[in-house]
């Protein structure tokens, strides 16, 4: 399913003209590469899209693809920064870790940091972003919940409103180890998260959103999150 995803990937953004770029490699070979897509280049204000950074959580890179396929840019729209899947070696061997047994998504304050995690925050370290999104699947709680890294709650308010329409909302006053309350959960424990990480280095609102994979099948996951990162673009940073 997933042998020709960096052939369609690279085929899509060749053929309609968007910037993509392998920022480094991973696997135990270095057979898996990262890439980062570009559109809008010279719009303003810079959104970052995150996704795949488990192996086993797959509709996000699935969404992305679909997105950058259907995707016709709009001058009002903002610069969009893809990191389409940033796990490659996980998703195609099915495992939430890579090969040396490491979480993506829960080193980013180490030191020294693994090198996978380096050359995550490379690609992304001068890119001036306002808004950062991250796309992961929970295969326990049965709705839709935010990890809302900001000082309010005015995005993922909104966020939260457009999935309402569309699909569950977890509405547990705790999730995990976070309170939470309408399905956001604000100023979360410390986990080493790329969302936490971004915030902590000059971006205003990190979020970090959950999709219900066993109360959702897979065709559906890709449909709502192909339907939110279409949404995400249309909002108006700053108003």
């Amino acid at each position: 399913m997933y042998d020709n995803y960096f052939y369609e990937l690279k085929k899509t953004c060749k053929l309609k003209g968007f910037s993509i770029k392998e920022s480094s490699r991973t696997g135990k070979n270095k057979e898996f590469p990262v890439y980062k897509v570009v559109l809008n280049p010279r719009n303003k204000p810079t959104i970052c899209i995150s996704t795949g950074s488990h192996g086993t959580e797959k509709s996000g890179p699935l969404a992305v693809l679909k997105f950058i396929k259907e995707y016709i840019p709009n001058k009002e729209d903002p610069r969009i920064v893809i990191l389409p899947l940033i796990n490659p070696e996980g998703l195609f061997n099915n495992k939430r870790k890579n090969h040396r047994d490491i979480d993506l998504n829960r080193h980013f304050f180490d030191d020294p940091k693994p090198r996978e995690i380096r050359n995550i925050i490379n690609s992304i370290k001068k890119e001036n972003i306002s808004l950062f999104i991250s796309l992961h699947e929970d295969d326990e709680k049965k709705g839709v919940y935010l990890y809302n890294y900001s000082k309010n709650n005015k995005i993922a308010k909104k966020i939260v409103k457009f999935f309402s329409k569309i699909t569950k909302i977890c509405r547990d006053k705790k999730i995990y180890r976070d309170k939470a309350s309408n399905g956001i959960i604000s100023n979360p424990l410390h986990d080493g998260s790329f969302d936490e990480w971004v915030y902590h280095h000059s971006v205003k609102t990190a979020i970090c959103i959950e999709i219900p994979d066993k109360a959702l099948k897979f065709n559906q996951r890709i449909k709502i999150v192909l339907k939110l990162i279409k949404f995400i673009i249309g909002l108006k940073l700053g108003k």
